[in-house]
């Protein structure tokens, strides 16, 4: 549904189409090559990678009690379960990767200000929340939501992409949900879990966040 696309190495080399105003890490970039070039190294954001292979105290404040690690994934059972990470994140993207295998496991990201979250369905300000509420896919903004169906048992890549203005959702099968939201103009936590309704565990199989800083201009 985006004008440009990409190559994701951590969707082993596969197309993935994106809006043409994302911003990404570029190879190289810069002014026209001189004699004697005068560039800056571009500074890169903090990239935070979990598998999940066992709970990492470094990243998350607390395991859930309904939070078990598995053959290299994160299981979640039970209603309001999550995860909060340690400190606030200047977030820009998040990357994971999921499997739906019940009607309602309901993972969940949300990013917010709260250091502790009391869950709910629906907007509330300060909170922007990433779900499936059974076999749908939101947007749970500040101020409004937005969503779209998608209600097949796989498993699902999914990227969110924060802005100062704007906020986006993408899987690789039920496409992407943008809202306009202000969540990114500040640092903010992140919750990662479920809020399941039945007996089958929510399952994630990795996280990474990114903190993507503007280019320095060369001099």
């Amino acid at each position: 549904d985006e004008d440009c696309g990409e190559l994701r190495a951590s969707w082993d080399g596969k197309w993935n189409d994106r809006p043409c105003t994302a911003q990404i890490y570029c190879l190289c970039s810069g002014k026209s090559p001189t004699v004697q070039p005068t560039q800056t190294p571009m500074p890169t954001g903090e990239v935070i990678f979990d598998p999940f292979n066992s709970f990492n105290p470094s990243i998350w404040d607390a395991q859930c009690s309904g939070c078990t690690y598995s053959g290299g994934s994160l299981f979640v059972l039970g209603h309001d379960q999550f995860m909060r990470t340690v400190s606030k994140h200047e977030v820009r993207n998040i990357l994971a990767s999921l499997t739906k295998d019940s009607s309602c496991d309901d993972h969940l990201i949300v990013l917010t200000e709260e250091s502790n979250l009391a869950w709910n369905w629906g907007t509330t300000a300060g909170n922007v929340k990433f779900v499936w509420n059974c076999d749908s896919k939101y947007i749970y903004g500040q101020a409004s939501s937005t969503w779209t169906s998608c209600s097949t048992n796989r498993d699902y890549a999914i990227e969110i992409e924060v802005t100062s203005s704007s906020v986006s959702f993408y899987d690789d099968h039920c496409g992407t949900l943008t809202k306009d939201d202000t969540i990114g103009a500040s640092p903010v936590y992140v919750y990662l879990g479920a809020d399941a309704d039945e007996s089958v565990s929510a399952e994630w199989h990795f996280l990474e966040i990114r903190e993507t800083r503007a280019p320095t201009p060369y001099s």
